[in-house]
C-alpha cells in the first residue's frame, strides 16, 4: 500500500516540481503545539522523512500516516494521510478509514498543517527541538 501512495504522489509532481525553492522541511520527529482537532490524552508527535527530493512520508506516534509533495506554484507541500492504527488514538477511532487532504508550510521554525476530508477539518501547528 506505501508503494502505491509514493507511486501514485510521484505521478501527480513529476512533470511541475523540477526544484525546489522553498526550505525544506527538515526530517525527525515533530511535536504538536497546537491543535484545533480536540483534546488527546497524549503528546502527538510526527515523524518526518525525505522520501525524494520532492516528496515526504508522514507518520505520528497517534496511528497517522501519509505522503506529501512540495508544490513550487504554493510554496507548501501537499498530499493526504489517513488513520491506520486506531488503537493508537482511541478518542479518533471513528475517523479511521478518512482520508485527509493535508497542506504544510515551514517558514523555518514552526511546521503548519491544515488537513480536510468531506467530513473535517482541522490545523495543527508543530516544533522540532
Amino acid at each position: 500500500m506505501k508503494n502505491i501512495f509514493l507511486f501514485m504522489l510521484i505521478m501527480i509532481a513529476t512533470g511541475a516540481l523540477a526544484t525546489v525553492t522553498a526550505e525544506q522541511i527538515p526530517e525527525g520527529w515533530w511535536t504538536q503545539t497546537a491543535s484545533t482537532a480536540g483534546d488527546s490524552d497524549m503528546i502527538v508527535a510526527m515523524n518526518i522523512n525525505c522520501e525524494t527530493p520532492h516528496i515526504i512520508s508522514l507518520d505520528s506516534n497517534n496511528g497517522w500516516i501519509g505522503y506529501a509533495w512540495y508544490s513550487e506554484a504554493e510554496d507548501l507541500y501537499k498530499g493526504f494521510f489517513e488513520l491506520i492504527r486506531p488503537e493508537s488514538a482511541p478518542e479518533r477511532k471513528d475517523w479511521t478509514g478518512e482520508v485527509f487532504q493535508v497542506e504544510l508550510g515551514f517558514d523555518g521554525l514552526t511546521l503548519t498543517m491544515q488537513a480536510a476530508s468531506d467530513n473535517r477539518k482541522f490545523q495543527a501547528t508543530f516544533w522540532q527541538k
